[in-house]
């Protein structure tokens, strides 16, 4: 994109509460349209996990561009007594919450997804919340828990050199990079369609102009061959060909009722 634009690009991490701490400074900042967030789900949940954190991601910014979309990958570890995710459910079922599910903490889409494969495989796992999903695979990774649902970017070096063996992918289709590896769905298991996401926004008020360069940037770089096969080496998958700041717009509307509702089905309250 710099090339492109013409301009430096300067990424700055602000980390904490899962992002939303820095999408409340950015917000905040001048709408000149030089700055620009990286958001990912957690931020468009903030009303109901991060009530503290004061800023309003539907009114405080505008839609620019999907970056890439992620699988997740339920893995479990080489210590389990199973040879596959069936075994591993029948076990569960025998022995209720001898098995562990870990994530990346309360509320987080790991977290989420532990309780969805739960409920719809009627598998009495126990889940244990981690302050992200690293910590949580580190200890599949140990033998110290059982499961754990982790991105594909992630996860894939791991699998790659057998330290965990995965079992599904929470995918439509089946991931090019893991072929062999069946998706959740195929087991008739909800969360097929609970892929993880990132995408630029910018503060409310940035200039049209500027939304539409940035964004006819992004889509550039992204029908670059040499950068869509990266994304794939890594586990990622492309944004759909209608990338336009309105087809994300009613994207982020869907993802943000969707998810909301799936956080009051399971009574988890925020964590601030």
């Amino acid at each position: 994109m710099s090339q492109d634009l013409g301009q430096k690009v300067v990424v700055e991490n602000r980390p904490g509460a899962a992002g939303n701490i820095a999408a409340a400074a950015v917000s905040q900042e001048n709408a000149d349209g030089y700055l620009f967030f990286l958001a990912a789900r957690p931020v468009i949940l903030h009303k109901k996990m991060y009530r503290d954190i004061k800023y309003d991601f539907a009114t405080d910014f505008v839609a620019v561009g999907m970056a890439a979309r992620f699988p997740y990958v339920l893995v479990m570890g080489k210590h389990v007594d199973a040879a596959s995710l069936q075994e591993a459910v029948a076990f569960a079922k025998l022995n209720p919450e001898k098995l562990t599910c870990g994530s990346g903490g309360i509320g987080s889409t790991t977290h989420l997804l532990c309780e969805m494969v739960r409920d719809s495989a009627g598998l009495p796992w126990m889940h244990i919340p981690y302050t992200g999903d690293s910590p949580a695979l580190m200890d599949v990774i140990g033998g110290r828990s059982d499961f754990c649902i982790v991105t594909a970017p992630s996860v894939l070096p791991f699998i790659a050199t057998g330290a965990v063996r995965a079992m599904a992918v929470f995918s439509d289709v089946r991931m090019a990079k893991i072929p062999e590896i069946p998706t959740i769905s195929e087991f008739g298991f909800r969360g097929g369609d609970a892929q993880g996401w990132v995408a630029i926004m910018a503060p409310a008020g940035t200039p049209l102009h500027a939304i539409t360069r940035v964004n006819k940037a992004i889509n550039k770089a992204l029908s670059s061959k040499k950068i869509q096969k990266q994304l794939v080496e890594f586990g990622y998958v492309m944004p759909p060909s209608d990338n336009t700041p309105e087809a994300l717009e009613l994207f982020l509307e869907d993802e943000t009722e969707r998810w909301t509702a799936i956080l009051d089905a399971q009574q988890i309250n925020g964590i601030q």
